[in-house]
């Protein structure tokens, strides 16, 4: 890929020389690497190379090849372990130069790039240069990521289950296990920037069947309902009975159109097949869904959702029950019956990923 401007920068014109010209276009059209180039003369000028652009979603002409560009692009904490590092590489020409870096992205996510950096001095020894080659190592740390993340997961069932954080009568996590589950889930969407969503399920006319049944027959409605609820969710997704009548569904990596599925089909099943044969049971759902980053106040993020599947479930009571309300509709509440229906035609699980 060749530079489109008409003037050369000057550092371009300067790495051309050390190294030839066909070699490192070659470099830059396999996509293998992207390059900066720092003078240390002039510490405010920094080339970029059009793959190192490429990489985090950039033309050449949206860039200034400045090196407080450079900065901006990086994490913040990311930038400071860099500059410590070339700080020592300088001071140590054998202390290696060599870290993955996280850089923003032009449409919002997070690259983690591997910077294998040299500084290249003059006869006497002086620093003048800094280069630095980059490779996109993003696929093989999601990858990574996803495989801890599943590891994870099988840990925080296997610790909460030893501890017995569950609920006696569905033997789902009860309240104080899923809060503990609640805020680890959301630091690990955080690290991941990935979106996490939550569903409220309440089971409208419980005091009914008290009143008519008996306990024990509410109990069994209870333990029918956590069946569905295993039934109509992914493994990866947490369960938990939040109150009496009121049960949570936590959904990683799941957008606004896959929870409502989740509750759509919950909520219509027991239309078809009743709870313990009666037929006047009926669920409702507050869902609420955020993209998260990795500074995030995790405190804030729980306190956040609760309060937007609160605020959606009690809509849905308030115009009559037996619907699915996502917090971003409310403001558009008019036939969510409907709505959510025709939303989730043609629905498929491989929906619920980003």
């Amino acid at each position: 890929m060749r530079d489109t401007s008409q003037q050369m920068h000057y550092l371009q014109k300067e790495l051309y020389m050390f190294i030839k010209k066909p070699l490192f276009e070659f470099m830059e059209k396999s996509s293998l690497y992207g390059v900066w180039y720092w003078d240390l003369s002039q510490k405010d000028q920094m080339w970029f190379s059009l793959g190192f652009l490429h990489m985090l979603g950039y033309r050449q002409d949206e860039i200034e090849h400045l090196s407080v560009r450079w900065r901006e692009l990086l994490l913040e904490e990311d930038y400071q372990e860099a500059i410590e590092k070339l700080k020592q590489h300088l001071k140590y020409p054998e202390y290696p130069c060599d870290k993955v870096l996280r850089y923003h992205h032009k449409n919002g996510s997070m690259v983690s790039l591997r910077c294998q950096a040299m500084v290249i001095r003059n006869q006497g020894n002086k620093p003048l240069r800094i280069i630095a080659f980059h490779n996109d190592v993003t696929p093989a740390l999601v990858s990574e990521s996803i495989q801890v993340y599943k590891d994870e997961i099988a840990a925080l069932r296997q610790e909460i289950q030893e501890k017995s954080f569950h609920d006696a009568i569905t033997q789902l996590y009860n309240r104080q296990g899923l809060e503990e589950s609640y805020k680890y889930l959301i630091e690990t969407a955080k690290r991941n920037s990935a979106l996490f969503s939550v569903a409220m399920v309440y089971l409208e006319n419980c005091v009914q069947v008290e009143r008519q049944y008996g306990e024990q027959r509410l109990e069994e409605v209870f333990k029918d309902l956590a069946t569905i609820l295993i039934h109509s969710t992914r493994r990866v997704d947490i369960l938990g009975r939040f109150g009496d009548e009121e049960f949570i569904i936590l959904m990683p990596n799941t957008n606004k159109k896959g929870a409502i599925t989740v509750c759509e089909r919950v909520r219509q099943y027991l239309q078809e097949q009743p709870l313990a044969k009666i037929d006047y049971l009926s669920v409702s759902c507050g869902v609420a869904t955020l993209s998260l980053n990795v500074s995030d106040n995790t405190q804030k993020i729980y306190d956040t959702l609760n309060l937007f599947v609160d605020e959606a479930l009690y809509h849905t009571q308030k115009n009559g029950g037996n619907q699915v309300l996502h917090y971003d509709d409310i403001n558009n509440f008019t036939d969510p019956f409907k709505q959510a229906s025709n939303e989730n035609e043609n629905f498929n699980d491989e929906d619920f990923y980003q």
